[in-house]
């Protein structure tokens, strides 16, 4: 007996200190478990002064485990926070509840706030008496961010679609309505009525099946929109909208559909206003370009008869006037023979106006035929055929190395220009110490200009325009002859070209002329030879 109670007693011996040993790794694992919790975790006392608080919680809060065990959870709590925090408490100190759990926020070290879900259990003694509480605090302060801003996102959403300038509704996969703008009330008479949770089949009884089936495409995925669509309402009354109605997604699956409509009945009455406006007025341009046309017609007949009748009065004129030149000029004193010269002189005058008016007339009547022309080429044969010998006797100094110069154009207007420009170059040169006319060019992607520059008497710029007129001179017409219609014939052949003619100048500096035409396209040109 004695060796089984000694055996006894060393298994009893045994037993203990294998309880020691258990209970005191135990205790480690417990105290490593609670000082490297993810989460914060504390021991207060029924006064709710911390016994015991771990790393995580000193890092949330802010404070060191020192600090923090001299403060109560009331001295770091949101002030706003504190009386639900300790309502909570005292049910858990009377019994109501074994645990409580709540979002709180916390006032850390720096004065910043953090928010965290705070779980606590009370510990009562043997007599059922608080022992403790346990508290575990748990970092959420990303989660409620994203939360609070999920929210103001939705007030503002919600903002913007009460408030929307046009007709916003929500509706779910049942087409009951989420949200909905004041104007979408407006628009459809629902002043003061509660949408929210109603059925859009209910708000709208005889909705047609054509809407219908739009809705239901929708819900599977399609959205559709016109940017216009006559709308006649229940009142007999037209309106032009502008809607769209487009599925909306949560969670990746479609949840219902939202729509859109903007009453575009003003803008549309302004556009068919208009388009009958521009309708009038076509109209009234055809007719007006009409009435022009036939005017034109009659205007240019008759320069073209008077000038025409105007030949013939002319005829006898210079016939009788050469008579008496060639056949009395004995019987004359030198007075009668300055009065005849004079006549003459007169009758040739007349007859370059008649010709330049005539010319006018058939500038504005004459078919175009339009061709790709050479510009240098055109050049280089009115400088050697048409003023050799003018350019010889005033000894002109001619620069006109010019490459190929292709342009869309016709050619008797283009020509016709071209020797007017040069004559006149000539002719307000001639008086300069050693004359000289040179062309040059420049040109761009669609047009080619020519330009013409002398260093003759030039002109004022504040007559640039002026000189384009017909008719307009600068200077008399004993000291230069012509007839004030050669620059304004060629402003209107170059215009019915599609090209422009400038001038620039400074007076005693020469002047020059720039002549704007039409590229020709180089791959599908042939050249016309002049």
């Amino acid at each position: 007996m004695k060796n089984i109670y000694l055996e006894s007693g060393s298994a009893n011996h045994c037993s203990t200190r294998a309880y020691n040993h258990n209970t005191k790794e135990g205790e480690s694992r417990f105290q490593t478990a609670f000082e490297y919790a993810t989460v914060g975790i504390s021991i207060v006392s029924p006064e709710g002064r911390w016994l015991r608080v771990n790393r995580k919680l000193c890092a949330i809060l802010g404070y060191t485990q020192d600090e923090l065990m001299a403060l109560t959870f009331r001295d770091v709590t949101y002030p706003d926070d504190l009386k639900k925090d300790s309502d909570n408490t005292r049910h858990l100190l009377g019994g109501e509840v074994s645990t409580f759990s709540m979002e709180k926020r916390y006032i850390r070290k720096d004065g910043g706030v953090i928010w965290a879900n705070l779980q606590v259990s009370l510990v009562r003694k043997a007599d059922n008496t608080p022992d403790y509480f346990i508290s575990v605090v748990e970092d959420i302060q990303r989660r409620k961010k994203a939360e609070i801003a999920l929210q103001e996102s939705r007030e503002q959403l919600k903002l913007f679609i009460e408030y929307a300038p046009a007709a916003l509704a929500m509706v779910d996969h049942e087409m009951r309505y989420l949200a909905c703008s004041q104007r979408w009330r407006s628009d459809y008479g629902l002043h003061g009525r509660d949408l929210l949770g109603v059925s859009h089949y209910e708000i709208f009884p005889k909705i047609s099946e054509e809407w219908k089936a739009i809705h239901r495409r929708c819900l599977a995925g399609e959205t559709i929109r016109a940017e216009e669509d006559r709308f006649v309402r229940a009142d007999g009354s037209v309106q032009w909208l502008r809607w769209e109605v487009r599925p909306w997604y949560q969670g990746g699956a479609i949840s219902g559909i939202a729509m859109f409509a903007e009453d575009i009945t003003s803008r549309k009455q302004s556009e068919m206003a208009l388009q009958q406006l521009n309708i009038d007025l076509e109209e009234r341009i055809a007719n007006r370009t009409a009435e022009l046309k036939t005017l034109n017609q009659s205007l240019e007949g008759f320069v073209y008869s008077v000038s025409h009748d105007l030949k013939a009065p002319l005829r006898g004129i210079e016939g009788y006037s050469r008579l008496l030149e060639e056949d009395y000029t004995d019987r004359l004193d030198d007075e009668g023979r300055l009065f005849v010269r004079n006549i003459r002189t007169g009758v040739r005058r007349m007859n370059e106006l008649i010709d330049d008016l005539l010319a006018y007339s058939r500038m504005e009547r004459r078919h175009l035929e339009s061709a790709v022309l050479d510009l240098s080429m055109l050049v280089k044969q009115e400088i050697e055929e048409g003023f050799r010998e003018e350019i010889a006797a005033n000894g002109v100094e001619i620069i006109a190395d010019l490459p190929p110069l292709l342009v869309n154009g016709d050619r008797d207007g283009l020509a016709m220009a071209l020797r007017n420009l040069l004559e006149n170059a000539i002719k307000f040169s001639r008086h300069a110490a050693h004359p000289r006319i040179e062309f040059g060019f420049v040109h761009d992607d669609e047009y080619i200009t020519l330009w013409i520059r002398d260093n003759g008497i030039g002109f004022d710029m504040k007559y640039s325009e002026r000189i384009f007129e017909l008719f307009e001179r600068l200077h008399r017409q004993e000291t230069y002859q012509g007839t004030g219609i050669g620059l304004a014939l060629i402003r209107k052949a170059v215009h019915r070209m599609g090209g422009e003619i400038r001038a620039q100048s400074t007076p005693g500096e020469g002047a020059t002329f720039h002549l704007r035409l039409p590229k020709a396209q180089e791959k599908t040109a042939t050249v016309m030879e002049p």
